[in-house]
């Protein structure tokens, strides 16, 4: 017989027990979300944002998902005509870039009602941010049997490259959609049968100090150009040939350039020129006052402007750091006028006032004078903005890992020498990518790619 009692009190434990469970239960704090971790993806996936993410510093890349690339060989082999030296980094492709470590490139993408975004980032130990450099009497190429007297230029710089179509197009390869850029390839050569691509050409020497990409179109029938417009570098060229020497140096004034978001910045005289003046003294005459026995600058400073001197070990001028000092600071310091007295100060007394002029011209020679001067640019070549994590005001060029690049562009810029991206009409674009270490004509890289504009 069932105690009714004993059911009664099972009963209220019942009862209590489930009012403590749903106490518990609503009362307990809800754990916050877990931090967003990014994703790869099989495609660019460009995420339709409200807040621009116009930095490389912009919250929204440390959490968007990213596509990796595989990067294959491209380009390889390939060398420079007569004169062009120690310029092709990445000559033998993945093996010589970045010393044989892997890029590990990764792209990420966002859009706006205005613009796309594309952030690239890859490994890359050194900096290379000079481009056919003028040195006198340099160093040789490894792979080219060129002589180096006189002068050559020498460096290249690091770069990337992204190709989009912009008229349908085809090669004796294929046809830009069904196998990227490789439509645009044939010998080596960039050519087309048939439409027009659009080539956004980053590099650390000629448009990063812009805050622009360069901007090129590949058409059939009228080859590669830049877009319409003023380019935003001129070659420093005295002649008519890669051996004829730079036209130009720093004057010692102030670099302060408009970058193309509109912001100004400073960039540093060892590795670009934009105030400059004419280039004087004759090299030929400075090379024999510099090794002068009595009272010549290879006495400390070394036969090759080393700084291995066989009196006293001066400081080496195979480096761009010389290029700062411009020829009022260079005198004002050697001369032993300024806070830090030149050792040398009384061999340069010696000199006469052609001499000195000439030994300055021929250390600069042994420093690498800019191979290029800079200058605003104009029309369809402003329309790619760029920034990167490279301090161009004053370069430390012995430390890097890896770039980041940004590069902002309009959906539509409404000139016909570029891409038009329509979102909500086509959602998706092949393009090819391209990197350059030290290089411009060997690359390694993708042929094919895909960006994806993701729905609103």
């Amino acid at each position: 017989m069932i105690n009714k009692s004993n059911t009664k009190k099972i009963y209220i434990l019942f009862l209590f027990l489930l009012g403590l469970y749903s106490a518990c239960k609503y009362d307990t704090i809800p754990m916050p979300p877990g931090p967003v971790v990014p994703k790869a993806t099989d495609t660019l996936n460009a995420v339709y944002v409200k807040t621009s993410p116009n930095s490389i510093s912009s919250s929204y890349w440390s959490t968007a998902n990213y596509h990796p690339v595989t990067c294959a060989d491209l380009s390889t082999g390939q060398l420079y005509g007569d004169g062009l030296l120690n310029m092709t980094g990445t000559h033998n492709g993945n093996s010589s870039f970045n010393q044989g470590n892997p890029p590990d490139l990764i792209m990420k993408a966002a859009y706006d009602s205005e613009n796309l975004y594309i952030l690239l980032q890859w490994n890359d130990n050194s900096l290379n941010l000079s481009n056919s450099s003028w040195l006198y009497n340099g160093p040789a190429d490894p792979l080219k049997s060129d002589t180096t007297g006189g002068w050559t230029s020498q460096r290249n710089n690091d770069k990337v490259s992204l190709e989009f179509e912009i008229q349908p197009a085809s090669g004796q390869a294929g046809t830009f959609s069904s196998i990227g850029c490789g439509a645009s390839c044939h010998g080596n050569q960039m050519e087309l049968t048939s439409g027009s691509v659009d080539i956004w050409n980053w590099n650390l020497a000629l448009s990063e100090p812009l805050g622009l990409a360069g901007d090129m179109v590949l058409s059939a029938g009228s080859g590669l150009s830049y877009d319409s417009g003023q380019v935003m570098f001129v070659r420093n060229l005295a002649g008519s040939t890669n051996r004829s020497g730079p036209a130009y140096s720093w004057n010692g004034a102030v670099q302060t350039i408009t970058r193309g978001n509109g912001t100004t910045s400073i960039l540093d005289p060892a590795y670009y020129l934009v105030n400059k003046t004419p280039f004087t003294g004759n090299v030929a005459n400075g090379n024999i006052a510099f090794h002068n026995i009595t009272y010549g600058c290879f006495n400390c400073h070394g036969d090759n402007g080393e700084g291995n001197g066989q009196f006293e070990n001066g400081a080496s001028f195979r480096t761009p750091n010389i290029n700062r000092y411009s020829w009022s600071n260079f005198v004002a310091f050697v001369s032993g006028s300024t806070s830090a007295p030149h050792d040398g100060s009384t061999y340069w007394a010696q000199m006469s006032a052609s001499q000195q002029a000439d030994v300055y011209a021929y250390i600069l020679g042994f420093a690498g004078v800019p191979g290029y001067y800079l200058q605003q640019p104009s029309g369809s070549n402003t329309d790619i903005i760029s920034s990167s994590d490279v301090n161009l005001v004053n370069v430390n060029a012995t430390t890097n890992t890896q770039y980041k690049v940004l590069l902002i562009r309009k959906l539509n810029t409404g000139h016909t020498d570029d891409v038009v991206f329509t979102p909500a009409q086509k959602a998706t674009y092949v393009f090819g990518v391209a990197l350059m270490d030290n290089d411009g004509i060997n690359h390694i890289g993708s042929l094919k790619e895909t960006l994806q504009f993701l729905k609103k």
